[in-house]
């Protein structure tokens, strides 16, 4: 059965059927190319992806399965199969955009079990070798031709305006993945692997983001979130001199435009230093100070104070991104948000319940709240919880995950809320 199949597929390549491939599903096409990479049948081998390069159609329409806005195989992309070296190293060009479409889809699928993750994870250690050569290569480059003016773009490739020298296998996702630790740390690492090369515009991987999200000339170009409070409340915060929140310079483009914090977030959400947390808690006060005057006792409201919306250089708190979720409310939401998830309460069953109360704590000391920011401390984090879980959609791949999560997390409130109750209020 299988063998007519991938006759047929081959046959559609080389023929450029644009028209069948449409009528295949995307569920096929999927299938076929991680059988062929569980077998190294097909990513590894020059003549596919040389079969491949003859169809550009069809992998435009690749690209999107996986929500690729767009292809950079383009009829008005001079860069690429123009090249004599580029022709030369075809699978060295396509390795990046393939296994970014196996990678993706993979860990997209709502069900993980031991063979894909055995596949993700054997993408994702090809792609850290993979990637660690190519900075060596990039450097030798650079260094022999002076290049000052390179781009990384959203699939991976660095180009100026005359060619592409080369591309990096970057996984970006636009949702959070039901995924273990251990891929969100590999991920990580492999994505920041490019952090040793200096880019005139590059376009960022970390987080999750439906939008494309770049960096231009230490300026920060994302996708209008149209979200007024945001914008007002990033202006007063700029007015005072707030330091941790980006500069916004407007719109352009369609595209919102904030400064550009030098530095590093966390790819996925962990249980960070209690020494980072206690900056951002400190940090958070100061915000909240600025702006009770202004809003008669509410503060501007961050809500998705997640360390991957936070930037520390040298373990130093930089700043704050991604604002677009602000609103105006009470000073305990972004506290409590901030030490559920910086000190991850809900870690079982790995976690030690005395020391996630000893470091709750020193968050909350550190922050010196109000008597009313404390006052059902633990009734309010109860609350906070159950709207967090009401917020993720049922159909989302981690809801189950993210369910499992709140319910450890309220589990250990009950377990200390009368400690709570009686340290903190």
């Amino acid at each position: 059965m299988r063998e007519p199949f991938e006759k047929k597929f081959n046959q559609l390549l080389e023929n450029n059927d644009s028209t069948t491939y449409q009528e295949w599903s995307e569920e096929v096409i999927i299938s076929m190319i991680n059988q062929s990479f569980a077998k190294n049948e097909a990513i590894f081998n020059p003549d596919f992806l040389k079969t491949i390069s003859r169809t550009p159609v069809i992998f435009d329409s690749l690209f999107k399965i996986i929500s690729y806005q767009k292809s950079w195989l383009l009829k008005d992309n001079k860069y690429q199969l123009t090249q004599q070296e580029n022709k030369e190293n075809l699978e060295t060009i396509f390795i990046n955009p393939v296994l970014g479409l196996v990678c993706q889809a993979l860990l997209s699928n709502q069900t993980s079990n031991k063979e894909r993750n055995n596949l993700v994870i054997k993408i994702l250690n090809f792609a850290w070798d993979f990637n660690q050569k190519q900075v060596e290569n990039l450097k030798n480059i650079i260094s022999k031709k002076n290049l000052l003016d390179l781009n990384l773009d959203e699939n991976g490739f660095v180009s100026n305006q005359e060619q592409v020298y080369g591309n990096f296998i970057l996984i970006s996702l636009n949702v959070l993945p039901d995924i273990s630790d251990q891929f969100f740390k590999l991920i990580s690492e492999i994505n920041h692997l490019v952090d040793e090369l200096k880019f005139n515009k590059r376009f960022f991987t970390d987080g999750f983001s439906a939008s494309l999200v770049y960096n231009q000339n230490k300026k920060v170009f994302k996708e209008i979130s149209n979200n007024q409070i945001e914008y007002q409340c990033l202006t007063f915060l700029n007015e005072n001199k707030f330091p941790y929140a980006p500069t916004y310079y407007g719109q352009e483009n369609n595209n919102d435009i904030f400064a550009y914090f030098e530095g590093k977030t966390s790819y996925f959400v962990e249980e960070m230093p209690l020494s980072s947390t206690i900056q951002v808690a400190k940090c958070l006060k100061e915000m909240h100070q600025l702006s009770k005057p202004k809003l008669q006792g509410k503060v501007y409201v961050h809500d998705d104070l997640s360390p991957m919306n936070v930037i520390f250089k040298d373990q130093k708190l930089v700043g704050i991104i991604d604002w677009d979720h602000t609103k105006i409310g009470d000073d305990y939401e972004d506290l409590i948000f901030l030490c559920w998830v910086w000190i991850n309460i809900g870690k079982y069953p790995f976690r030690d319940n005395e020391q996630i109360f000893k470091d709750l704590l020193a968050v909350i000391d550190a922050y010196h709240p109000e008597e009313e920011t404390k006052n059902n401390f633990a009734t309010k984090m109860m609350v906070l919880m159950d709207k967090r879980l009401a917020n993720t959609p049922l159909k989302a791949i981690n809801y189950n995950r993210v369910k499992q999560w709140v319910e450890w997390s309220q589990k250990w409130v009950e377990l200390y809320r009368e400690k709570i109750t009686k340290e903190i209020g």
